[in-house]
């Protein structure tokens, strides 16, 4: 996708760094678009569109419920039609989609179609905070997106969006590989590690010195 294009599909308030020829839209040609029907669905579906883009797609029209678009059920890497492809395209630290990403929900807010806007959050919170498929997406997350959701942003985040508020408020997070002992559930660093904590640890009879390789949050 190039970067003409999105000024066109998704007409924001905010002027575009990349595209000259394209203008801020005003509050009255956003209550316009808003107005009418052909051109709401329109805006529609271009929404559908990007998100088949980034791999996501719509469940429900009227809450704007999403889910990750399946991927392909065939032997073989994962299609590009899927979302496991498209997120690897999008999970990359200073991603310029981030800020696509941001152009659409000022749209969707200006345009009429600001209930779609928690539901877009939502999916990507979950990626980016929960499952870490799209933890280069944190940042942007807790420093713009989340904060387009209105002047209660502040209060919604911290209802919805707990991990990215805290992120915002400077306690960064990583996620880090550990190695969880199954007798204690103490974490370690490695393999050598949980060797060492084995020889120095008394458990219980029953503890079969084995492990479980987990992802953490560490600060």
């Amino acid at each position: 996708m190039r970067h003409i294009c999105e000024q066109w599909l998704f007409p924001s308030p905010e002027r575009s760094r990349f595209n000259s020829g394209s203008y801020p839209l005003t509050p009255a040609e956003g209550d316009a678009i808003a107005a009418d029907a052909a051109a709401s669905r329109r805006l529609l579906t271009s929404y559908k569109l990007i998100l088949d883009f980034y791999g996501f797609e719509m469940v429900d029209e009227e809450t704007g419920e999403l889910r990750r678009k399946a991927d392909p059920n065939f032997p073989g890497p994962p299609s590009a039609l899927g979302h496991a492809a498209r997120f690897r395209n999008l999970n990359t630290v200073g991603n310029h989609n981030f800020m696509r990403i941001s152009r659409i929900l000022h749209c969707l807010k200006a345009c009429g179609l600001g209930r779609y806007t928690r539901p877009f959050l939502r999916i990507l919170y979950h990626e980016a905070f929960v499952e870490g498929t799209l933890s280069a997406c944190c940042e942007s997350f807790a420093r713009f997106w989340m904060r387009l959701v209105g002047e209660d942003w502040a209060a919604v985040a911290e209802a919805e969006f707990p991990k990215a508020l805290a992120l915002a408020q400077g306690g960064r997070v990583r996620r880090e590989k550990r190695i969880k002992c199954d007798g204690c559930g103490a974490l370690l660093l490695d393999g050598e590690a949980f060797q060492k904590h084995c020889g120095e640890v008394e458990h219980d009879g029953s503890f079969a010195f084995t492990c479980t390789e987990v992802v953490v949050e560490v600060k």
